[in-house]
């Protein structure tokens, strides 16, 4: 199924609380100020920059939550329950004392999510990953053509839970060659255990923010 989106990630969107709101001079009106606007995406062929406040969905006030944190939720869903290729328009306020200004944007597909990537599982040493996908680069600021594949799962009392392996640790690197993808690293991990079944395994992950080497000694 292809999810339409703006090219604003939902992180990237702030509900304004009340005196924000008021010192733009919105009075009791529901309104999403936009952080992050990706490059080459709808919302910047739009015209669409960060700071900008939406007011508006297609002529209708957007839709009211119990907390302002709520509202990029609420409006992120709406924007799902469209199709790829619908225009809607927003109006944005640009700043205190300006018009609204109607800013019409035409809805792509979204980039897959992680919960469609392919997989690959060790069972010996008890610890899945999956293959990169969008989100992955976003949230870690990195590149959007890094490399690696993304830990998914790690099996309790494994091989890879003793040696502090963690979900959604980035590999970059395997027994000090780089990881390109989920393909070459399924592929260079047999070739790996078969040939020194009983040597560690020598994983260079990316943790928040930070470069951290994993030696996995296998079971013996």
């Amino acid at each position: 199924m292809k999810l339409p989106w703006l090219g604003v990630p939902q992180q990237a969107m702030a509900g304004l609380n009340k005196d924000v709101a008021e010192s733009v001079g919105l009075k009791d009106q529901p309104a999403i100020e936009l952080g992050d606007i990706l490059k080459n995406s709808p919302a910047e062929k739009a015209g669409l920059k960060p700071g900008d406040i939406i007011v508006k969905l297609n002529g209708e006030a957007l839709e009211r939550g119990d907390e302002p944190e709520e509202l990029p939720s609420i409006f992120s869903r709406k924007i799902r329950r469209m199709d790829v290729g619908d225009t809607v328009t927003l109006s944005v306020l640009e700043g205190k004392d300006k018009a609204l200004k109607d800013v019409k944007v035409e809805l792509t597909e979204r980039p897959r999510g992680a919960n469609l990537a392919e997989r690959y599982y060790s069972e010996d040493l008890g610890f899945g990953v999956r293959e990169m996908v969008f989100m992955d680069t976003y949230v870690r600021k990195l590149a959007p053509d890094a490399k690696g594949v993304v830990v998914s799962i790690i099996k309790p009392q494994s091989s890879a839970a003793a040696a502090k392996l963690q979900g959604n640790d980035l590999i970059t690197e395997m027994n000090g060659e780089p990881v390109a993808g989920l393909e070459q690293f399924k592929q260079a991990f047999e070739e790996i255990r078969k040939a020194k079944a009983k040597d560690a395994l020598v994983l260079v992950v990316l943790r928040d923010g930070n470069t951290q080497t994993i030696r996995i000694e296998p079971p013996q």
